[in-house]
């Protein structure tokens, strides 16, 4: 009895944090990582990346490998904090829109991203913009997406 009252503790934590992720997400990072069309509807889903902000392609923040499948929550936090990932520094354009969070808004939203349907796009700054067949962007890999 005590084990199946402990289980249920951890998931309703569980998901208040995914909720509250969820409710960070889209204040923080829906805007950018959220391509819409003209009535606001996503293009390709939620946090599939390729809007376009001064010469820079919001990334794919779904657990497709084309996104962030390869993150775990450390690596989110850090990536968010330093602006860097390992060696690749990111564009500085998000920095300023989390620096205001916590590390447990942070996990938070991490949690929640989790949750997010994969959606297969793949955006790489590192690569010369070229026509996206899929979000109909000019990105850097959008030749590579069918």
């Amino acid at each position: 009895m005590l084990f199946l009252i402990a289980l249920t503790s951890s998931t309703g934590a569980q998901n208040e944090t995914i909720a509250r992720g969820e409710k960070l997400a889209h204040q923080k990072c829906d805007v950018c990582h959220t391509l819409r069309n003209d009535k606001q509807q996503p293009v390709l889903g939620r946090f599939a990346g390729g809007k376009v902000l001064a010469g820079v392609a919001s990334a794919n923040l779904t657990l497709d490998p084309s996104g962030i499948s390869y993150y775990d929550e450390a690596m989110f936090v850090q990536a968010l904090r330093t602006g860097q990932v390992g060696a690749r520094k990111l564009k500085p354009l998000m920095v300023p829109v989390v620096k205001d969070l916590s590390d447990d808004d942070l996990t938070a939203i991490f949690a929640y991203l989790r949750t997010v349907p994969p959606v297969k796009h793949r955006v790489d700054n590192t690569e010369a913009p070229t026509p996206c067949r899929l979000c109909r962007q000019k990105h850097g890999a959008g030749d590579t997406n069918e």
